[in-house]
């Protein structure tokens, strides 16, 4: 296969992970988002002034859509060589778990404050989604560390992603958020790290198509 296929082939998976990204920050808004939120608040008590419905609307969509978010990797195979790729494979499928799991504990969480079936689950289950949630940006970071790396190595990787990338561009999202916390960056901020990587396989894919055309 030539390189011109190659990457349009990469174009392709980066497209289909962006459709899912695009779709678990929607699920992010409808499980978090809250006029009343104070999103960094680790009891997680904003939850009780967002229904049930939208509780397990909100995390089902997530646990949906977050695992299909793998086709971006196999976007990354296709550019780089894939004994490269195989370390980071690793912990963005780590990153992928805790994520789908953080998605099921927000969930069970919020419902924990509406159903009194759940109230004896309701400590356990924020311990877990503070675990989680920690694990889950410790990974995330990781991550970017070996992207950074990733993206000092190969030429199909634009550049310019080795400091605009989804740990800098999550990083805006929640300066802004606390900068001006108004309505709308409320709803950037909890979908933040989706909207991180969305950016990112964005701007991966406008890069590719950038080295191809020259």
């Amino acid at each position: 296969m030539d390189v011109s296929n190659s990457l349009t082939n990469a174009k392709k998976y980066l497209g289909l992970a962006s459709l899912f990204l695009a779709l678990g920050a929607t699920a992010d808004v409808v499980l978090l988002y809250t006029p009343k939120g104070h999103f960094f608040d680790d009891t997680y008590a904003y939850l009780k002034h967002i229904s049930a419905a939208r509780l397990m609307m909100g995390s089902a969509l997530g646990i949906i859509a977050i695992p299909f978010t793998i086709l971006g990797v196999r976007a990354l195979e296709i550019m780089v060589n894939k004994a490269e790729i195989k370390r980071i494979k690793n912990i963005i499928l780590g990153f992928i778990g805790v994520g789908v799991l953080v998605h099921f504990l927000f969930g069970l969480t919020g419902l924990s404050y509406h159903l009194k079936s759940l109230e004896p689950f309701q400590i356990i289950s924020i311990w877990l989604l503070r675990s989680c949630s920690v694990l889950l940006l410790v990974l995330h970071v990781w991550m970017n560390i070996l992207l950074y790396r990733l993206t000092q190595k190969h030429q199909n990787m634009p550049s310019f992603l080795q400091y605009i990338n989804p740990f800098s561009i999550y990083l805006g999202i929640v300066l802004f958020y606390v900068l001006y916390p108004v309505s709308i960056t409320r709803m950037l901020v909890v979908a933040g790290l989706n909207l991180a990587y969305l950016t990112y396989f964005l701007l991966l894919f406008g890069g590719i198509k950038a080295v191809d055309q020259t």
